[in-house]
């Protein structure tokens, strides 16, 4: 800021040296003649152009502007003791730039500065005085002794003051750092926006959560259109809430606080705050279907013991009566056959649930994951009874992981089968499975173009027991999160109707 008042003030100090130059014309019109005039005036032109040039050149390094200010602030003062030198001293206006050049040089080189100029200006001025033969010698000395003092004072005050300004100056630029500093590393985004809602100001958190990158055009409202109602309902209240839902590669649940101030009276702004809140969501999910899947599991614990020993009594005890007739007729055989089926079924059903709620896994293998997962695409491939999608795979090498391996197959064999079930009515059943190495985390996604689901149905497809399928048992996905709950992975699903499903699967490396 004071390098740009220097320049500034250099060149109103040519300006009034110029505006002074034709005032000392007009006043003294038979005392000037052209062969002091023409160099005078080209002398100040140049100068003035010079500074004007200086003044507006941008992007200069402040070490340069320091080196060229050296250099051009003792021109000045060269140049104002050779118009000084040229016209009377003891009633020269002149002599107020001198004073004038010493605070314009203060204002760079603060008390230094302004000292060495002082300095300058009375060796400059005592110069002058040697060679003026108009002036007598007590008027000299008078001259010498109240102008070189008013040099040294003007120099002490203006420094002073100068380098007072700089401390706060810098004072004021540290608090901005810090204020900008922390406004830069907030996780929350932060935007300021006028009263039509153009941009003031934003962090590099707003970019992150909006996906966007953030621009003076740009229009919040094209991206949140529900900000348009948030500014109708502050007509009526300080501050307001929302949250609101952004697709970008991925859907996000973003909660929005908008506040309105003055910038100035009768000129609104408003103030809003942005916080992606979609991993929160996801957690209180998944703290909610961990809540039932542990309820059910500890009464299907007990159950599962309860019905497998009756259900085993009667399937040896229907085995004997049938045993115990010397002959069947072949409706007494079916029906037979038909209870013994059904035993044989619900005691697979027990057997799933018993793995259900089973707590712990032996971790004994060292898994590639994806390695795993072209064995388990190979045997979807392989099933007759499944359709045969179009593969899009971009599976790359990753860390051995410790886990169990015949568990982990039986969690992605589920998933593939669940993908090629959903995409039977699907003209083009199109299968995307990618893995990749994240920093410390393995991602996988399985993502197909079938029937999807609601997002209704989506929160519930973990669920013991529930089911879209006309004849599943609605524990594939459940025991398939209950493993990999016990691999410490984490599962997100996002489905649409009509448009597909993808699972995402994080395990920890």
């Amino acid at each position: 800021m004071t390098k740009d008042l220097s320049q500034g003030t250099r060149l109103a100090l040519y300006f009034f040296l110029l505006l002074f130059t034709v005032v000392y014309q007009l006043r003294y019109p038979l005392f000037i003649n052209s062969d002091f005039l023409i160099p005078i005036y080209g002398l100040l032109f140049i100068s003035l152009l010079v500074s004007g040039v200086f003044f507006l050149i941008e992007g200069l390094s402040e070490k340069t502007q320091n080196q060229a200010l050296k250099l051009l602030l003792p021109l000045d003062a060269i140049i104002i003791s050779l118009i000084l030198y040229k016209t009377s001293l003891q009633s020269s206006l002149y002599l107020f730039f001198y004073l004038y050049l010493i605070f314009v040089t203060s204002l760079t080189f603060q008390l230094r500065g302004a000292l060495m100029m002082s300095t300058f200006c009375a060796f400059l001025f005592s110069l002058i005085l040697f060679f003026d033969a108009s002036t007598s010698s007590n008027s000299k000395i008078f001259l010498f002794l109240m102008n070189n003092l008013a040099f040294f004072v003007v120099a002490v005050l203006s420094g002073t003051l100068s380098s007072q300004l700089v401390v706060k100056e810098k004072s004021l630029q540290e608090l901005k750092n810090i204020n900008n500093l922390i406004i830069e590393n907030m996780k929350t985004g932060l935007l300021t926006l006028n009263r039509d809602f153009s941009l003031i100001q934003a962090n590099q958190a707003t970019s992150e959560i909006l996906g966007d990158k953030i621009s003076k055009e740009y229009k919040v409202t094209s991206r949140i259109q529900e900000l348009l109602e948030m500014k109708e309902e502050l007509e009526q209240k300080s501050i307001v809430t929302k949250t609101v839902f952004i697709y970008g590669d991925e859907k996000k649940d973003v909660e929005v606080l908008m506040s309105k101030f003055n910038l100035e009276p009768h000129n609104p702004a408003y103030l809003v705050l942005l916080q992606d809140v979609t991993e929160k969501r996801r957690i209180e999910e998944r703290m909610k279907t961990q809540e039932k899947l542990a309820a059910v599991g500890q009464l299907a614990a007990g159950m599962a013991h309860e019905i497998r020993n009756p259900l085993a009594s009667m399937s040896g005890s229907i085995q004997l009566l049938a045993g115990s007739f010397e002959k069947l007729d072949d409706e007494q055989k079916r029906l037979i056959a038909i209870t013994l089926k059904e035993t044989d079924r619900l005691n697979a059903l027990i057997s799933e649930f018993l793995e259900f709620v089973r707590p712990n896994l032996p971790m004994q293998d060292k898994v590639d994951l994806a390695k795993l997962i072209r064995e388990c695409i190979e045997m979807m491939q392989l099933n007759k009874n499944l359709l045969t999608p179009t593969l899009d795979l971009d599976i790359e090498p990753t860390k051995m992981i410790q886990a169990n391996h015949d568990k982990l197959k039986q969690v992605f064999l589920n998933i593939l089968i669940n993908a090629s079930h959903a995409m039977e009515k699907q003209q083009t059943p199109l299968l995307k499975i990618s893995c990749h190495q994240v920093g410390s985390e393995i991602l996988i996604k399985i993502q197909d173009n079938g029937i999807g689901m609601d997002e209704k149905t989506v929160k519930k497809i973990f669920e013991p027991f529930f089911t879209t399928k006309s004849r599943g048992t609605g524990l594939g996905l459940a025991i398939a999160h209950k493993i990999l709950e016990a691999h410490n992975a984490q599962v997100d699903v996002e489905s649409e109707l009509n448009k597909g499903t993808t699972f995402k699967i994080r395990f920890s490396t």
